[in-house]
C-alpha cells in the first residue's frame, strides 16, 4: 500500500521536574540491599483521586548507594517518602525495626516501613533530599 501526503504529528509532552537524593537509616548509614532490600521512593500527588500507598503517582528504586531519582509532572503537589518491605526475621539484631513489625499472633503480614514524608510542590528540580528510615542499618538475615 502506498500512502501519500501522510502527516504524522507527535503529541505534546508535559513538563517534568526531577527530584533526587538519598535514602538513609536512622544511624546515618546509606540504605542498600543489605539493610533495606527492595527500598524505593514514592510520590503520591494530591490531585490523584485514586492515590494510595499501593498505587503511587511515581516510584523509583534506589541504586546500590541508596540514591534515587524520581520524575514528577511539573506543577503537582503531593507526598514524597521512602519505603521498604519488612517481616519478622528479615533482619538480625534490630529491635527498633522489630517494634515496627506486627507479631505473628497479632494478625501478622509483611509491612512497608516508611521514612518521614515530605510535602513536595513540583515547581523546579530539587537535589540533596534525604529520606531517613526510623531504624538503624541492620544486617539482613542469611537464612530466610
Amino acid at each position: 500500500t502506498k500512502i501519500e501526503d501522510l502527516l504524522v504529528t507527535a503529541p505534546d509532552t508535559e513538563d517534568v521536574i526531577t527530584i533526587s537524593g538519598t535514602l538513609k537509616m536512622s544511624d546515618g548509614k546509606t540504605a542498600n540491599s543489605d539493610n533495606a532490600e527492595y527500598a524505593a521512593v514514592q510520590f503520591i500527588a494530591e490531585s490523584d483521586e485514586k492515590a494510595s500507598d499501593i498505587s503511587p503517582t511515581s516510584r523509583a528504586i534506589i541504586d546500590a548507594e541508596g540514591r534515587f531519582v524520581i520524575r514528577i509532572l511539573k506543577g503537582q503537589s503531593g507526598r514524597l517518602y521512602g519505603t521498604v518491605p519488612a517481616y519478622p526475621g528479615k533482619y538480625v539484631n534490630c529491635p527498633q525495626l522489630d517494634k515496627l513489625i506486627p507479631k505473628k499472633d497479632e494478625g501478622y503480614r509483611g509491612v512497608d516501613i516508611k521514612t518521614q514524608t515530605l510535602q513536595i510542590d513540583a515547581d523546579s528540580d530539587r537535589t540533596g533530599i534525604e529520606l531517613i528510615f526510623p531504624f538503624p542499618g541492620c544486617k539482613r538475615a542469611t537464612d530466610l
